[in-house]
């Protein structure tokens, strides 16, 4: 396999996680050149989280891709070098996808509008919901638990839409990030970054609510597009996705080049996932 990579940074705009210093972001760009031509791709890790170092994964992909994250790489890589052969945008005749506000902090409320959906983490400190309250009713809330417990009476009177990833049990419809369970009649948070290849998906008829990792433009894309194909499928299922994650990050050239349109990432230009121009740029060097 002729593999390529090409670094990047992410800028965040202030930390992303809580009682942590806001630092740069460094991950991969990759390419691969199948017979179609070259694909495009990324590879972006977290570490802290316990997840493989990025030259593990180049390693991984010329090897025996066994890693979600190597997997969803190849396979978003093969799809855009096929369409980039075929001229063709993947994004051409998919429906457009609504992105909810992601706030982090409560304390960033006061820039969304009125009856949007918000997704938030519960605070450390909860005198924060107490003392925003009234304001709080004004949003449909989606709330990242990552595992902690939590009091259910400081939700009253709002109109909470699932809680993801509680650590104890709610009387709320529960979102799985992290540990899914099988079947349908749950709502799945799914990352196609790393789980494009997962089985999970685009044969369940329930709830699933599609992100990006936080990662570069393209990650963003590959999401919309992943996205958009379960969404063509079972309509009935459209609903707010969090996507919009280029927000959270210093403006770069390939943020420049989204299409944006309120709540909507419309795409980038080109062919394929897009970015022809940018993407030819970039200084690859080949994985030896």
């Amino acid at each position: 396999m002729y593999l390529e990579y090409a670094p990047y940074a992410l800028s965040p705009q202030k930390s992303l996680y809580t009682n942590s210093e806001s630092s740069v972001i460094k991950a991969y760009l990759i390419r691969i050149h199948f017979a179609t031509g070259w694909g495009y791709s990324l590879l972006q890790t977290w570490p802290h989280l316990g997840e493989p170092s990025l030259m593990d994964l180049l390693l991984d992909i010329s090897g025996a891709c066994k890693h979600p994250y190597s997997q969803s790489a190849c396979y978003f890589a093969k799809l855009d070098a096929q369409a980039r052969a075929d001229k063709v945008n993947l994004l051409e005749n998919l429906p457009k996808v609504p992105n909810y506000y992601s706030i982090g902090e409560l304390d960033g409320i006061a820039e969304i509008p009125s009856g949007a959906c918000i997704k938030w983490k519960w605070p450390k400190d909860t005198s924060i919901i107490r003392q925003l309250h009234k304001k709080l009713k004004n949003y449909r809330h989606r709330i990242d638990l990552n595992g902690r417990e939590f009091d259910e009476s400081l939700l009253e009177g709002l109109a909470v839409d699932y809680i993801e990833d509680p650590g104890s049990e709610t009387t709320y419809a529960v979102a799985y990030d992290s540990e899914k369970p099988k079947g349908d009649g749950y709502i799945f948070i799914v990352k196609p970054v790393k789980e494009a290849c997962a089985g999970l998906v685009l044969e369940r008829q329930s709830r699933v609510i599609f992100t990006s990792n936080m990662d570069h433009p393209l990650g963003q894309i590959q999401a919309l597009f992943y996205a958009a194909s379960f969404y063509q499928k079972y309509p009935q299922y459209l609903e707010p996705c969090g996507i919009f994650s280029h927000s959270l990050f210093e403006s770069n050239a390939y943020t420049e080049a989204l299409h944006i349109q309120d709540r909507y990432i419309l795409g980038a230009e080109g062919y394929g996932f897009g970015f022809d121009t940018l993407l030819e740029k970039e200084e690859w060097t080949q994985l030896k």
